[in-house]
């Protein structure tokens, strides 16, 4: 009877200093400024181990306005390097908009998947009129899986072994 009171109190003696340390981490360990050393004449930073929001960014920016900041746009449900030349974002809809302003080197964006994709497009083409934008399908088969425009082209480098540019509509 003793051992197991002693196994309980155990029990929650660490369950009582894992939540205090939850606390302390979510109290001191966050701090509201995002923590970036300044390297005096610098003009570019790395920044992709902060864990930043937009409003991060912008504050640091608003601080540092001739510095170039390499990090994570947070859009579509992931992150996105803020110097990506490609993206997939098969979850990008209407909200995430104005995000793709902080990916000013896109090239190619992929919205495959993505089901806000017809009602987008053009907006899209309109924004980004340097950007190859993929938004031939909600997904791979929306359309019927061989009447779709990728399958001949997907059926001929399987059975060729060639490389084929990917049809456009």
């Amino acid at each position: 009877m003793e051992r197991k009171k002693i196994g309980i109190l155990t029990g929650i003696l660490v369950a009582a200093l894992l939540l205090l340390g939850v606390a302390a981490w979510l109290l001191f360990g966050r701090g509201e400024e995002p923590i970036v050393p300044d390297v005096p004449g610098e003009t570019e930073q790395d920044c992709t181990d902060q864990n930043w929001t937009v409003e991060d960014f912008e504050a640091y920016q608003a601080e540092h306005p001739n510095t170039t900041v390499l990090w994570n746009v947070p859009i579509a449900d992931t992150t996105v390097l803020s110097n990506a030349t490609e993206a997939r974002l098969p979850r990008f809809c209407a909200e995430d908009f104005a995000r793709l302003t902080y990916l000013p080197n896109l090239e190619k964006l992929d919205l495959t998947g993505c089901t806000d994709a017809d009602v987008l497009s053009e907006a899209l083409r309109e924004a980004l009129p340097n950007c190859e934008i993929n938004d031939t399908a909600r997904s791979s088969t929306d359309e019927g899986w061989r009447e779709h425009v990728r399958y001949e082209w997907i059926r001929k480098m399987f059975k060729e072994y060639v490389w084929v540019e990917m049809p456009t509509q």
